[in-house]
């Protein structure tokens, strides 16, 4: 998939929200998340699979069997393979809170490829009354920036291997998800919290079509005083397509 040369970022202006974009156009202050809190219940969740020979599975059942004070020695392999033996044995869901709960290490900020889809504004920008940033795909902050992939199977990590890229699960998601052609810079080995980009990051900010006077006029305020200047676009709905026309400011 091509590098995209701009990337999109949808955002409501009211309350906390508001005041966000307003330090993001002055301070070039951005927020990575942790993926504990994204919208999609399937974030970062694969399939756990436990797949191999009967003695591969006595052995990884062994581990937690030897270490149960009130299974004599004598009864550990016997226990470990009757464990083994039942499809059912693994708690994935326990497994499945594990990997998430590790998720706050790998903090990430999600952008979008299209600025025009009529969801993405519905689902992040306040029902249209919000804006949306540019930033430029070719800024050396984005050099990491990766695509989404869109899956209707989740990504399967089998517990009896340790070769699995938590990159790949943090990049699939449902198709349901692929009206957002999203695109995720990933942190490693960092916390979630404000970071701070160049000020030749944000190249455009997009009014949205039912976006308040006041609203309006607070943004082009901060245009105005904002540099380097950046452009000013303007949403609306087609009148005769179900799209969303963005024109130029002057």
């Amino acid at each position: 998939m091509d590098h995209p040369e701009k990337l999109y970022k949808f955002r409501s202006l009211a309350g906390d929200s508001g005041m966000h974009v307003g330090r993001t156009l002055f301070e070039g202050e951005v927020f990575f998340g942790s993926a504990r809190r994204f919208n999609d219940p399937f974030e970062c969740l694969p399939a756990f699979v436990i797949e191999g020979t009967a003695a591969q599975k006595t052995e990884y059942f062994k581990t937690f069997v030897s270490e149960l004070s009130e299974v004599p020695r004598e009864q550990v392999d016997e226990l470990s393979a009757r464990l083994a033996s039942q499809p059912n044995t693994l708690d994935m869901r326990s497994l499945q809170d594990t990997f998430k709960s590790q998720m706050d290490v790998f903090p990430m900020f999600c952008l979008s490829a299209v600025a025009d889809n009529v969801l993405m504004w519905s689902h992040y920008a306040a029902e249209h009354a919000g804006v949306c940033l540019e930033f430029d795909g070719n800024c050396s902050i984005f050099n990491e920036v990766r695509p989404v992939t869109y899956s209707s199977e989740r990504v399967r990590i089998n517990v009896l291997e340790d070769n699995y890229n938590s990159r790949t699960v943090q990049l699939t998601k449902s198709p349901d998800w692929h009206y957002e052609q999203e695109w995720r810079l990933i942190e490693i080995g960092t916390k979630p919290g404000v970071r701070r980009w160049p000020p030749e990051a944000l190249t455009a900010v997009i009014l949205g079509s039912r976006i308040s006077e006041a609203d309006r006029g607070r943004v082009m305020a901060w245009v105005a005083r904002r540099t380097p200047k950046i452009a000013v676009r303007q949403a609306s709905m087609s009148t005769k397509k179900f799209k969303v026309d963005i024109r130029d400011l002057p």
